[in-house]
């Protein structure tokens, strides 16, 4: 068997096989880990009283403007601070990171969502004021990709809630205290947090699983089909499925250019036929050498 590009690897003389993290993802997960204790670290200050202010970035600020701590808070919310800068752009990289675990299909929205962060910055260093909530734009176009998997659903929808709170409160935020939008930024101040460390610990779980075997294989609904790998070959994570007996376990099987994909009775590409399964529902998959799929059809007749 071939490795699979910055995915790992299937083979065909093991029982199992763990698929480990990719090289970016690894790298977003180090950003993610670090963004989350910039988080504490800000949160903590702000609790405490110590360390100065230098560690409360805007969402500190955000807060404390709301709850009428001080009127300070309005003022420091202008101008440029080097922590938001850092927290925009390991924000970015952190969401760039899932690009190999969502895999092809989500390229577009999770270059997207890793994008807005850096734009923020552009807008900020342009501003002074505008563009640090372009971290919650991104986290809401990466969390609710995340929902489109049935595996990710719950960390999709904890994003989903985490950035919208954050992005709610900040439009909100007026010249005069609001203690209900102070509240709304804590409570998505500590799901912004969970939500980071969960989509650390996504990028670097390894996907445990064994090679599909050979034969006709029916991938169950609703298992949440994970991809990870390269634009050319894909690793995915496929919880097979049997009408008479039910689930048969999840396994790992290995797309590349010699793997056929048909959506109907139509041949497509395997971004296409991805985007195709984000609707759910089941597809048929073929396997002549454990582990490599040789076809992917959606909408097959066929039982596993």
């Amino acid at each position: 068997m071939r490795p699979g590009a910055r995915g790992g690897q299937v083979t065909a003389d093991t029982d199992t096989v763990a698929v480990g993290p990719s090289g970016l993802s690894r790298t977003g997960a180090v950003a993610g880990i670090a963004l989350v204790a910039l988080l504490l670290a800000g949160a903590v200050s702000a609790a405490t009283g110590g360390w100065g202010g230098g560690l409360h970035n805007w969402l500190i600020l955000l807060h404390d403007a709301n709850a009428g701590d001080t009127r300070l808070a309005f003022d420091a919310l202008r101008g440029v601070r080097s922590v938001d800068l850092a927290a925009l752009g390991l924000a970015g990289v952190t969401f760039l990171g899932m690009r190999p675990i969502l895999g092809g299909a989500h390229r577009v929205w999770v270059g997207v969502a890793a994008a807005l962060p850096f734009a923020g910055i552009a807008v900020l260093l342009a501003t002074g004021l505008a563009g640090r909530s372009a971290w919650m734009g991104g986290g809401l176009v990466l969390a609710w990709r995340l929902t489109k998997r049935g595996r990710f659903r719950l960390l999709g929808w904890t994003g989903v809630t985490a950035n919208g709170l954050l992005l709610i409160a900040d439009l909100g935020t007026t010249g005069s205290p609001d203690p209900a939008a102070a509240d709304v930024v804590a409570l998505g101040y500590a799901l912004l947090v969970v939500w980071l460390a969960w989509l650390a610990f996504r990028m670097l779980k390894p996907l445990p699983g064994r090679p599909v075997p050979v034969g006709t294989h029916l991938v169950g609904p609703g298992g949440g089909c994970r991809v990870g790998g390269s634009d050319t070959m894909e690793l995915l994570d496929l919880p097979l499925y049997s009408r008479a007996e039910g689930a048969l376990g999840t396994y790992v099987g290995l797309a590349d250019a010699s793997t056929r994909f048909t959506v109907g009775e139509t041949s497509v590409t395997l971004m296409r036929f991805l985007e195709a399964y984000d609707e759910g529902g089941s597809f048929e998959v073929r396997v002549e050498e454990p582990g490599r799929l040789a076809t992917m059809v959606i909408d097959a007749s066929a039982s596993g």
